[in-house]
């Protein structure tokens, strides 16, 4: 039964990692060329403007993207597909009636979210196109959702590779001709694509995108589904909050090319172990919430989850001490070999992010909205914010590299 499930966890990470692959290639070559064409300020505009649009979409969706595909399992694996499809129709009515409401709201208030990511009011038009396309980007995670609960990964790992392609392709062209400039239209050409070729999975699979319908009980199944995913909204916007509030003070009390360093460093550290992680959300998640009332499968499969993943990243974390200086001259111009030292350093942070993560799926596969709340948002989002700061007043970028490692030993 061991070797099943070792074999079943080497599998999910074998074809994740696959895709993880392909996707940090297409991604090399975004960034490679977008650094050459914007430099390090525009890799910074671009972060503010993504993980804005991320928070704002979170939003939305009230946090149902977790809570939904926990549902999703658990009611395919019972083999109740009317009660999946009515999961569906409550997404779809939510992402409808909140997309439009927060599409009003941000278009009318798009001067002073300028003023606030960018000390400047000039920069409204490009708030104002990405409330345009709010409800295009909250479907493309509604698609990914739908396919990741129901367990149908082979379909949900083309979409991402797909997706990837695409997106380095569309967001190359607009940077080549728009430079600095282009920064919102390209995030508005990779939420079309996202969400064009999930759409285009979801169809064969005979769900209805079009779906709207409303019935006496949707309403029943909406405030259960809705209790939960309320916690994981707030647990998720608070954590792309204390993202933005250190983007902000990195902008304010450092420069935009400071931003750019570090969050150029943070995508190498978060993309060579991506494989196991892409892996452990995808697959392992939804699989354990589809078993959350039997503890004894539960503690097996995290258990076995944990040998697996530490095993598969001993030798990836190793590599990455001896060749960051050789990545980072690939991946970068010469201007990020700044950066060097944090990703040497953010590999100690990466064991006990490991064990963390797969830990931390176990409140929210079963539902323990308490512990979700504190242990996996609050606790760990206080702890990066105090870290990040005192790190960077105290040592620059090397400083947050070893709050890095602080935020992820609390976390575990």
């Amino acid at each position: 039964m061991q070797n099943d499930n070792t074999k079943r966890v080497l599998k999910s990470i074998y074809f994740f990692g696959s895709i993880q692959v392909l996707q940090v290639i297409f991604s090399i070559v975004k960034i490679k060329l977008v650094s050459v064409l914007v430099g390090p300020s525009g890799l910074g505009d671009f972060t503010l403007f993504n993980n804005f649009l991320i928070t704002i979409v979170f939003i939305l969706g009230l946090g149902l993207y977790n809570g939904a595909v926990r549902y999703i399992a658990i009611e395919n694996e019972l083999g109740r597909v009317h009660e999946v499809k009515k999961i569906f129709s409550i997404v779809n009515i939510i992402t409808l009636i909140t997309s439009v409401l927060a599409g009003v709201i941000l278009f009318y208030f798009a001067e002073n979210v300028s003023q606030y990511l960018f000390n400047s009011p000039n920069r409204v038009l490009e708030v104002r196109i990405l409330a345009s396309i709010l409800f295009i980007a909250a479907l493309g995670n509604r698609n990914t959702m739908v396919l990741q609960g129901l367990g149908m990964y082979r379909q949900l790992g083309y979409t991402a590779v797909l997706s990837s392609a695409f997106t380095a392709v569309a967001v190359t062209v607009i940077y080549y001709y728009l430079r600095n400039e282009g920064v919102s239209f390209a995030i508005v050409a990779s939420s079309f694509v996202t969400y064009i070729v999930g759409f285009l999975f979801i169809r064969k699979i005979n769900f209805k995108v079009n779906n709207f319908a409303i019935s006496p009980d949707l309403f029943v199944k909406g405030r259960e589904l809705v209790g939960l995913s309320l916690i994981v909204m707030f647990g998720s916007l608070f954590g792309n909050l204390i993202t933005n509030i250190i983007n902000v003070y990195l902008l304010k009390n450092g420069s935009a090319e400071q931003l750019g360093f570090y969050n150029a460093a943070l995508t190498i550290s978060v993309q060579y172990v991506g494989l196991v992680f892409y892996s452990i959300s995808m697959e392992f998640y939804p699989r354990l919430a589809s078993i959350n009332n039997d503890d004894e499968k539960m503690h097996s499969m995290i258990n076995e989850q944990a040998r697996v993943v530490l095993l598969i990243l001993f030798p990836i974390l190793f590599f990455m001490q001896i060749f960051a200086p050789f990545l980072v001259s690939i991946l970068f111009t010469n201007e990020f070999n700044v950066i060097v030292s944090f990703i040497q350093i953010s590999t100690i942070a990466v064991v006990f992010q490991a064990l963390a993560y797969i830990i931390s799926n176990v409140p929210l596969a079963k539902a323990d909205k308490t512990v979700t709340l504190i242990f996996n948002s609050v606790i760990p989002g206080l702890v990066s914010l105090i870290s990040s700061i005192l790190g960077y007043h105290m040592m620059g970028l090397k400083g947050m590299a070893l709050g890095l490692i602080l935020v992820n030993i609390f976390h575990f």
